[in-house]
């Protein structure tokens, strides 16, 4: 770490120049255990005035601490700290980060996971733990936050403007987490928590739970005169999740269909309606009841015999298990091959079918039970070592990381033998209903089927391994007279793999092509439908799993071109200098900054298979680039000539946003046409990617007054360049086999055609404002002592399309915004803290997005997700005095509205009608619980 650069105290301003926050001894864990109060830290008081300790307990400290860290900070950060987690219901450091200005949560089953910094979606950030990057349970580089406890997370600090000493660092910011440190804490500190937590939504599936809770305890303490510290922390989630949701299929105008021979030889408009009528294609609605436990542990030990070395180990584990059942019911109403037709169809002015009633032939009446596992483990170790000899300090740090994941997501189906008929209402701005004619919930009626392939069950079962190794040397100097205050300078090395298996299994129904299930089989779920145990059907009616993608039998041939996408890895090896040069200047203006660079070289090596001539073969890529990453930060201290407390914050730099890992597989799924010159056409991965990049500036405004309160107003600009998007492109095919289907002895064209992600060569901008602020009501009306309110307003655009490939894979007409990207986001928290009481609410907004989801089987898709606006609240009293000092209560509602979970999708071929898709519900959730802290 640097050396803190010299400040520059006002007129009547009585605060020493420089000073530094240490974490008190419960702050990893006292607060975010929902504890009400907080040890303070001890401020280190330096010139003529006298060492003094000061408790201070509650939120408003936890505000003060956040609030000085931005204000000593020379880039334009954003900081949570220890106090501050836990003050809301929050299941992880998601949902903490959500409430900065700026920052945006996506919601995965109810609960927050991804974090957006800026507009831009996950893969534009980088995240660290205690300064180094880890690796992710997710499908690409970015973290699952819903991975770490809020109560093992310290403080949290997201750079929104480079700093060339870190690690690593994203395009759109960086995140960096850390644990706490136990010899910054001044003697033994712990406590325990448990809360119960209580899911309203009711048990939507028998078998399951809507009650579960939360356990978490830690310890702080040092030894052998303060030269050894120990720091333990663990949590323990039980939360039961309860979902209601509802899935249209699309809407789609069945004329627009390019060839019309595809329906047969004739028209592909349903009968009943006629071309230029859009209609609903189906749907799917359901419940889901899941059961999560999650274990984390962090552990911390601090050595420091001197005050010249120190040396600190810190590991951190998280194990987090997810179980659900699922009752679905489903329906194919339209489009090419439903066999559907129309009666009675009312159109809205725009061509949409609203209501109608729809005949479906045999089978089109579905039923699904599924069941779903995930288990995810992450493991974090680093070793830091620092060594100072005279104005020198020397570091060494060694790092290791590893993510792993594993799922069974099964489904199997019933269906309904004879045609009937559904009563459509469709709704063009929230849920359409669907009346069937038969009895859906009769097991006579509705049987187990073999509707897709030889097996009527299946499972994907990915299998996901992503790790890291780093290590890192660093030499640092400080300077007491001059401009520049600290040089440092060092090189870091990386090395990374990741390796994503999807396999599925299917199973053959045994004792006919239709079963009926058993009354000891039945339970309850969606009502009105018929609902089985999946585990149990699974045992009493199918033979064993066999390889999806490999010939069973002698009626399954298997489907092996589904592995082509589905089993691929990539290795990097990234090699990074860097230098620093921090600077204070004292003038009538005080100035104060860095300047640095970082010198990048990556080698990857991608894998992954080719389809070709009906087999599947291996695939390999590597690919090799560099990049320099120079960065300024700027802080003008306008209180000589303004106002005490206001400065001005300027940052420029390059950046850059690695690829996608996906994206980087090696390997081809494709086909040579059977007629002369015999083209090969394709579409996969880009080994030879390279980053997004990207010239940013940032300037900001800011005002502090008091000590918990400022008002901040930033602008920053992004000329994004070297984009990401899929692409055709030319491809060289002529060391492949030529396929079965063309003509003995004829000779595929050697230069195919592929679809995949490439680099463009167009630019574009991400652009946008943030006002944000903070204020103590008790600085400017004593009576009001304990109030307060955190609030920001975000808005960002972009000139940047993400561009596919639309339905049928061959044209690039279709566009959406930049991923992630919410035009206006706001977040607003009102807290009240006094004599032990407490009370905080918070609201955070954002307008509509683009994001990745991924189905069942886990196939990626960009979906647009609606504006959500999420309340949390807090009610809590801490015991100051008397026999029950330390233990505290608190109440707190998640989701206190209940919002739903919104994504629309445009009709086919006609995006400027864009409809809805999805609508769930996942609840509220009550907790109530109590802390203990003791020392």
């Amino acid at each position: 770490m640097s050396k803190p650069s010299k400040r520059h105290p006002q007129a009547g301003d009585t605060r020493s120049p420089t000073f530094k926050m240490r974490p008190i001894a419960v702050a990893c864990s006292s607060l975010m255990f929902i504890a009400g109060a907080a040890y303070a830290a001890e401020p280190v008081v330096t010139g003529d005035a006298a060492m003094e300790t000061v408790v201070v307990t509650g939120l408003r400290h936890s505000i003060e601490t956040s609030i000085a860290a931005k204000k000593e900070s020379d880039s334009i950060v954003e900081v949570i700290t220890a106090e501050d987690i836990g003050k809301l219901p929050d299941v992880s450091i998601a949902e903490n980060l959500a409430r900065l200005p700026g920052l945006t949560a996506q919601r995965v089953d109810g609960r927050s996971q991804s974090i957006s910094i800026r507009g831009m979606g996950p893969k534009y950030g980088v995240t660290l733990l205690n300064n180094r990057e880890i690796v992710s349970t997710g499908d690409d580089r970015s973290v699952e936050y819903d991975q770490f406890p809020s109560e093992l997370i310290n403080s949290a600090t997201v750079y929104k403007t480079p700093d060339a000493s870190l690690s690593a660092m994203g395009l759109a910011g960086t995140v960096n987490m850390k644990t706490i440190r136990p010899l910054d804490v001044k003697g033994r500190r712990g406590n325990v928590s448990f809360r119960g937590e209580y899911a309203d939504n009711g048990k939507l599936n028998s078998g399951t739970d809507d009650i579960g809770g939360r356990f978490s305890a830690s310890y702080i303490d040092q030894f052998a005169d303060n030269t050894i510290g120990i720091a333990l922390g663990f949590a323990h989630l039980d939360n039961p999740g309860q979902e209601k949701y509802y899935k249209s299929w699309g809407w789609q105008d069945n004329s627009l269909y390019p060839n019309q021979g595809w329906c047969g030889g004739g028209s592909c408009v349903s009968p009943g309606l006629v071309a230029g009528q859009t209609a609903i294609t189906g749907f799917e609605r359901g419940v889901t009841s899941t059961d999560r436990q999650r274990d984390g542990l962090m552990g911390v030990l601090e050595w420091k015999p001197s005050d010249n070395f120190s040396s600190m180990v810190d590991l951190y584990y998280s194990k987090f298990d997810q179980k659900s059942i699922q009752s679905e019911e489903q329906a194919f109403l339209g489009g090419m091959w439903s066999n559907a037709s129309y009666t009675n169809p009312v159109a809205n002015a725009q061509g949409v079918i609203t209501s109608a009633t729809v005949s479906v032939p045999a089978n089109t009446a579905t039923l699904l039970s599924r069941y779903n596992k995930r288990k995810d483990e992450t493991f974090a170790i680093g070793w830091n070592n620092e060594l100072k000899y005279d104005k020198w300090k020397f570091g060494v740090d060694l790092s290791y990381s590893k993510a792993k994941r594993d799922e069974y997501n099964g489904q199997q189906v019933a269906t309904l033998a004879a045609p009937l008929s559904y009563l459509v209402n469709a709704s063009t701005t929230g849920i359409s209903s669907f009346t069937p004619s038969a009895n859906l919930a009769d097991p006579n009626l509705m049987q187990l089927f073999a509707k897709w392939n030889a097996g009527s069950a299946r499972a994907a079962t990915p299998h996901i391994v992503d790790d890291m190794k780093a290590f890192r040397l660093t030499a640092e100097r400080a300077f007491e007279d001059g401009v520049i205050t600290n040089v440092s300078g060092g090189v870091s090395y990386t090395e990374r793999s990741k390796d994503v298996k999807r396999a599925e299994e299917y199973y053959d129904l045994v004792g006919g092509p239709r079963v009926t299930l058993a009354p000891n089989v039945l339970t309850s779920g969606q009502p009105g439908v018929l609902a089985w145990d999946y585990q149990k059907a699974l045992s009493a009616y199918y033979g064993p799993g066999y390889d999806a993608y490999s010939p069973h039998g002698t009626t399954y041939n298997g489907q092996p071109w589904l592995k082509v996408g589905r089993f691929w890895g990539v290795e990097e090896k990234v090699t990074t200098a860097f230098g620093k040069a921090s600077f204070d200047v004292d003038m009538k203006i005080p100035v104060r900054g860095n300047v640095g660079v970082q010198y990048i070289h990556t080698n990857s090596h991608s894998t992954g298979n080719v389809w070709a001539n009906n087999q599947v073969i291996p695939a390999t890529g590597d690919h090799s680039y560099n990049d320099v990453l120079p960065s300024l930060n700027v802080v003008f201290d306008l209180g000589n000539v303004l106002s005490k407390g206001a400065m001005v914050r300027f940052g420029a730099a390059k950046e850059m946003a690695r690829p996608p890992m996906e994206s980087m597989r090696a390997g081809i799924d494709g086909s040579v046409g059977n007629l002369p010159p015999f083209l090969w056409t394709g579409k996969g991965g880009n080994p030879d990617l390279e980053p997004w990049r990207a010239d940013a500036y940032d300037l900001s405004f800011e005002k502090y007054f008091g000590k918990r309160s400022y008002l901040a107003a930033a602008y920053f600009f992004k000329d994004l360049k070297n984009p990401i998007y899929n692409q055709k492109g030319p491809i060289d095919v002529s060391s492949l086999p030529a396929p079965a289907n063309i003509p003995v002895g004829a000779t595929p064209f050697p230069i195919g055609t592929v679809t995949a992600p490439a680099n463009g060569t167009n630019s574009g901008f991400v652009r946008g404002y943030e006002l944000s602020g903070s204020l103590d009501a008790g600085l400017f009306m004593p009576s009001l002592d304990g109030f307060g309110f955190t609030g920001s307003l975000s808005g960002t655009d972009s000139s940047i399309q993400e561009r596919g490939a639309n339905i049928y894979g061959d044209s690039f007409t279709t566009t959406s915004p930049l991923e992630g990207l919410s035009g206006i986001v706001r977040s607003m928290t009102a807290y009240y803290e006094h004599n032990g009481f407490s009370a905080r609410i918070s609201q955070r907004y954002r307008s509509s997005f683009t994001a990745i989801a991924r189905d069942q089987f886990g196939d990626p898709s960009l979906t647009k997700i609606g504006s959500e606006k999420i309340v949390d609240l807090q009610l809590g009293y801490a015991f100051e005095t008397g026999q029950l000092k330390g233990l505290s209560v608190l109440f707190q509602v998640n989701n206190l509205t209940d919002e739903a979970y919104k994504t629309s999708v445009s009709a086919v071929d006609n995006p400027s009608l864009v409809l809805p898709e999805r609508y769930n519900k996942y609840g509220r959730q009550f907790l109530l619980g109590a802390t203990y802290k003791f020392q």
